[in-house]
């Protein structure tokens, strides 16, 4: 019943979209015939048979490098919604569903039945997303191409390049800081410069074949186009069959001064060789179908070759986290780096440790030290040494008041959910991305323990444990739990440790502005994100501090990472379950 409603409500779409471009059409086609009265037919046609081979030629090649571009932004696109389709799949696709919908009109219909037979195993309601987001993307890129043309060419008037320059920035703002948008994968700035460089080709191109196509010296490039680029405009949001009635009347109410019937005659030329003939050519294609071509190994070398790297994903980022068996950090960067450019994103290092930052700083890349690891060695922990004084006097402040920290091999979730949000409301919300937040999902493959005070769950710690060591995730607590409470949960949990043999126990990170040699804007920034008590609370337990870094690409790529990866902690989204193509099987949120 859902599927059926589904399909009534697409069908209605299409049957709107058809009338409303059916009308338009018509509109502008009598509008225009009350402009050309007395227009000359014979001239019209005594010019067309004046368009010499040669102004053919040239406007076949624009032609052919405009269907290219478009075709590759197909491949753009499924990119960007992580389809895992072939590329020449997709340029075909793309080409095909590009001179059939354009000669036919009703974009989003034709589009969307090409595509549906030309992607194999595709079905219609992903081929319906796929001419979607096409479409969608494409008018906010030939937007920014016309708004940029319009403000250079000085043909836009005196307020053109305010609003070119205010409409990039918020596009900019959008792509950067808000990179989804309820269901919509907005761009992000890799996809929207390719988008727009695609765009930009295609633009170009097409206009150069009408323009090649008009008689030497008619109208100069750059007063055409400003009027093609508003014409095309015209001719796509109205879904009208090639875009006809609003094309010729945003045409040539722009071009006053040139003869209608000469331009008229380069835009029918220009629709046969622009629209009629690759429509003709991709008929073959379409009756053959698709062409089965070996599926993408990409998502099963991610698992099946994987070299540990567990994986988060921003907008920008696919951002790897923690460390990679020694001998194996070439090819798990290497890896990296194509999973990320298959989804148009930059590959990062998050806080990796000194030995993968030395082999990618090798590469090429550039590392930058973001943060501090709190390591214990299990072997040469000593509760009795002088250094960890403050951790004693913590623990008898937490005896004192009845606490007591034990393993919970089975956690009462009902229990330990009004602590963390207690914790929560204190401060300002579960963090994200690389930051453990409370879902029992997830906690119930760590360690866990519980402190309690009286009858009363006042605070709970969890630990991701491994071969190399255990990790510090969570740490929770109610405002009211007694002073020295953390730090016992943690001794019990040293203690374990201990009695297991793990080696090392990392306290994990804290930001690198309050450890030594910080300068005073690093250190300012990570004391008012609640780092200073951060290492406070860990340096009590004497730990050896190892630098963690952040890698990227460039120095803009390290801004950019920045950027994306303080957003992604401090403005999470809903937990989602992992995803199955990571190097590792696991992911963040």
């Amino acid at each position: 019943m859902q599927m059926t409603q589904a399909g009534q409500r697409l069908a209605l779409r299409f049957i709107v979209q058809a009338g409303l471009g059916l009308g338009l059409c018509a509109l502008c086609l009598a509008v225009l015939a009350t402009q050309l009265a007395g227009f000359d037919t014979a001239a019209m046609s005594v010019a067309l048979g004046a368009v010499g081979w040669a102004q053919w030629g040239a406007a076949a090649l624009a032609v052919a490098v405009s269907y290219a571009a478009i075709g590759q932004y197909d491949v753009l696109v499924g990119r960007h919604l992580c389809l895992g389709r072939p590329a020449p799949q997709m340029r075909r696709a793309g080409i095909s569903a590009l001179a059939i919908s354009q000669t036919l009109g009703l974009g989003l219909l034709s589009g969307t039945l090409v595509r549906w037979r030309m992607l194999p195993n595709v079905s219609f309601s992903d081929a319906f997303r796929l001419t979607l987001a096409v479409s969608l993307s494409f008018l906010l890129a030939a937007g920014l191409v016309g708004a940029l043309a319009l403000a250079l060419l000085a043909n836009g008037g005196a307020g053109m390049p305010v609003i070119a320059t205010a409409a990039i920035g918020v596009i900019l703002a959008l792509c950067l800081w808000r990179p989804q948008l309820a269901r919509f994968r907005w761009p992000n700035l890799y996809a929207l410069f390719g988008m727009v460089s695609l765009a930009a080709i295609d633009v170009a191109a097409a206009g150069c074949a009408l323009w090649v196509l008009l008689p030497p010296g008619t109208v100069s490039a750059t007063s055409l186009a400003p009027a093609f680029l508003l014409a095309l405009g015209a001719g796509l949001i109205s879904g009208s069959p090639a875009g006809l009635g609003p094309f010729e009347l945003v045409l040539l109410g722009h071009l006053p001064t040139t003869p209608p019937e000469v331009l008229l005659a380069a835009v029918m030329a220009w629709r046969m060789i622009y629209f009629a003939a690759p429509s003709l050519l991709v008929l073959p294609l379409l009756a053959s179908g698709p062409v089965q071509r070996r599926a993408s190994t990409s998502g099963q070398t991610r698992t099946a070759q994987g070299h540990g790297f567990p994986l988060g994903r921003t907008g920008h980022l696919v951002a790897a986290m923690g460390s990679v068996p020694r001998g194996q950090e070439a090819a798990a960067i290497a890896q990296l780096r194509q999973i990320a450019a298959e989804e148009l994103r930059a590959a990062v290092l998050y806080k990796a440790p000194p030995r993968l930052a030395a082999v990618a700083r090798a590469q090429g890349l550039l590392p930058l030290i973001v943060a501090h690891d709190a390591v214990i060695r299990m072997a040469r922990f000593d509760l009795t040494a002088p250094a960890c004084a403050g951790l004693r006097r913590k623990l008898r402040k937490a005896a004192k008041a009845g606490v007591v920290a034990s393993f919970a091999p089975h956690p009462d979730w009902a229990a330990l959910a009004p602590v963390a949000t207690v914790w929560a409301r204190a401060h300002g919300g579960e963090r994200g991305f690389s930051m453990g937040r409370f879902c029992a999902a997830d906690l119930a493959g760590q360690r866990v323990y519980v402190a309690t005070c009286g009858a009363e769950s006042v605070a709970f710690i969890s630990l991701r444990t491994g071969d190399a060591g255990w990790t510090l995730d969570l740490m929770r607590h109610t405002s009211d739990a007694p002073d020295g409470t953390m730090h016992a949960l943690v001794l019990a949990a040293l203690t374990d440790a201990h009695r297991l043999g793990v080696p090392e126990f990392s306290l994990a990170a804290v930001p690198v502005g309050v450890t030594a040699g910080a300068n005073a804007v690093m250190r300012g920034v990570a004391w008012a994100a609640g780092g200073r008590g951060l290492w406070q609370f860990k340096s009590a337990f004497a730990p050896v501090w190892q630098p963690r870094y952040l890698v990227a690409g460039s120095r803009l790529g390290l801004v950019l990472a920045a950027i994306s990866l303080t957003r992604a902690i401090h403005r999470p989204g809903p937990i989602q379950p992992p995803m199955h193509d990571d190097l590792a099987g696991n992911t963040f949120a």
